[in-house]
């Protein structure tokens, strides 16, 4: 049984696991708290001749945000937690008093591994920068630090996108990371109605034309009108990624953050929960989780217009009221 099915099954177990083995100084999240999750790009750096920076690369932003949310008295938990305690299905207790979670979108090759970079020389991939920040970390509970990917599912579509941008999108290390214990994968569509997807292209994997709302990709899934874009979208995507990765990705981020409530896709996800399966979804609008928040629409801050710098996410996480 891996990881994800330990804490997703057996959530009560856990549960237990999770408060025995955290100082007993950190236990009880109020349930009436406010979460900050945070979301990256591993793509995300400077452009041509441009420096690479915090404000402008997300694996350098990462690695010191880790320290910036540890000198804070934050511990980083899975996101699946907060979406559980969120909908009311984990009690605070059973958290630590003062969390964050980390996600990650688009399920770049740079989530996983180091990338050569023209201009700033070798970037540390996502998992190295968590990986180092455990080993070099004494006193982290043994599920932190931990963070969650969003990937694009359609390899067609991530080919195409592949071959506009240069970055590399493959699907070979998911698997790999859902059991790693510091990375668990989960949906971000089957296309993101990407707008380097120019033409229309069959996926034989999905069975589905790409882009699924019409050529060109406009980056919008408020353009989707139709009960069947949704599913294949949301649901096609989730059963392709299960394949891949062994266990159904039950959370979803919307491309863009676009998914809104009162949105087609918004009132579909609210509609069809047994045929998308999914416990909550994320958009992008720089506000904290909590009871209150759309349970398919759960707030998240995005780098690095959210926090530019350092000063910037020290008022996200101190604004929480934590």
């Amino acid at each position: 049984m891996d990881w994800k099915h330990i804490t997703h099954v057996v959530s009560a177990a856990a549960s237990f696991l999770a408060m025995v083995t955290a100082p007993l100084s950190a236990q009880a999240l109020p349930n009436n708290a406010q979460v900050p999750v945070l979301y990256y790009h591993s793509h995300q750096t400077g452009g041509a001749g441009i420096p690479c920076t915090y404000a402008n690369t997300a694996a350098i932003a990462l690695e010191q945000d880790l320290q910036t949310i540890r000198a804070a008295g934050f511990t980083v938990v899975p996101l699946y937690w907060v979406a559980e305690w969120a909908r009311g299905l984990r009690d605070g207790s059973t958290l630590p008093n003062k969390v964050v979670a980390i996600s990650f979108d688009d399920g770049a090759d740079y989530d996983w591994v180091d990338w050569a970079h023209p201009n700033c020389g070798t970037l540390k991939s996502f998992r190295r920068v968590l990986q180092e920040f455990k080993a070099n970390t004494p006193g982290l509970p043994w599920y932190s630090p931990h963070a969650s990917s969003f990937v694009i599912a359609s390899p067609v579509a991530r080919s195409v996108m592949s071959y506009a941008t240069g970055l590399p999108m493959g699907d070979w290390w998911w698997a790999e990371a859902q059991n790693s214990g510091i990375m668990e994968v989960y949906n971000h569509s089957t296309d993101h109605d990407n707008s380097h997807i120019q033409g229309s292209y069959w996926d034989y994997a999905l069975s589905t034309y790409i882009p699924v709302m019409g050529a060109p990709g406009r980056d919008n899934f408020y353009r989707m009108t139709s009960d069947a874009q949704a599913f294949t979208e949301v649901a096609s995507a989730a059963a392709y990624i299960q394949g891949k990765i062994g266990v159904w990705p039950d959370l979803f981020a919307y491309p863009n953050g676009l998914g809104a409530p009162g949105s087609f896709i918004h009132n579909w996800m609210l509609g069809h929960v047994g045929q998308h399966q999914t416990l909550a979804a994320f958009c992008a609008n720089n506000a904290y989780v909590s009871r209150n928040s759309p349970p398919y629409c759960m707030p998240r801050f995005g780098h690095p217009s959210a926090w530019p710098n350092i000063w910037s996410l020290q008022t996200i996480l101190l604004g929480s009221g934590q």
